[in-house]
């Protein structure tokens, strides 16, 4: 019984040395502001993507100038501010499920740190990918100068509300909590290699007790 007892006491300290050692050695090799400035520039390069691609793909609405500095929305047209509103969504909500797991598959920048670089630069990613949305849909279908009235004009899409910068920093956010709760290790970094040297090392501490037993 006791020596059953001392075993079990040491396969849980080499479980615990070997998580330790194991994570010092991810701090020692990724550094906070490293992981921080790769989820913010990874962010802000698909931000400037997702901004071209709506750029390209909302639908511009169609006006009738009424008079001089005024203009009537033709029949239909109002719904593409509906369209231009949920390509956006949808480019945001990809971003913000394709980022986190692009980045969790850096298994030594797991940890608050890379929470915190997921947030920060799904925000910023969202910001960039509106501004350069609204600026290219701006030089693809400008805003003319002084139409006479009668006359149709077609105007960039935009948005009424900045409510959807909301939208990627939340999916992001969600996806790294469930990524962090379905993760089986303590330490989040908890490799193969690693699970292997821990079985071995019951595997021995058991045949030793067995042995002496």
């Amino acid at each position: 019984m006791a020596l059953d007892l001392f075993a079990s006491r040491r396969h849980r300290l080499l479980v615990a040395r070997s998580a330790m050692t194991a994570t010092e050695q991810y701090l020692s090799e990724v550094r906070p502001v490293k992981v921080l400035a790769t989820a913010v520039a990874a962010s802000t390069i698909a931000g400037v993507l997702g901004g071209l691609v709506w750029a390209a793909l909302a639908p511009p609405e169609k006006f009738v100038v009424v008079d001089p500095g005024r203009g009537a929305a033709l029949t239909g047209e109002s719904m593409h501010r509906f369209d231009g509103l949920a390509l956006f969504v949808c480019i945001a909500f990809v971003g913000g499920v394709v980022l986190p797991v692009a980045l969790w598959a850096w298994t030594a920048a797991r940890g608050p740190v890379l929470c915190v670089g997921v947030f920060v630069g799904a925000a910023i990613g969202s910001v960039v990918m509106l501004g350069i949305g609204i600026w290219v849909a701006g030089v693809v279908h400008p805003r003319p100068v002084d139409p006479p009235a009668g006359s149709v004009v077609t105007l960039a899409p935009g948005f009424e509300s900045a409510l959807v910068l909301l939208v990627q920093p939340l999916v992001a956010s969600l996806v790294v909590l469930l990524l962090a709760a379905m993760n089986p290790h303590d330490n989040l970094r908890f490799t193969a290699e690693d699970d292997q040297n821990t079985n071995g090392a019951d595997e021995e501490t058991g045949a030793a007790a067995a042995g002496a037993n």
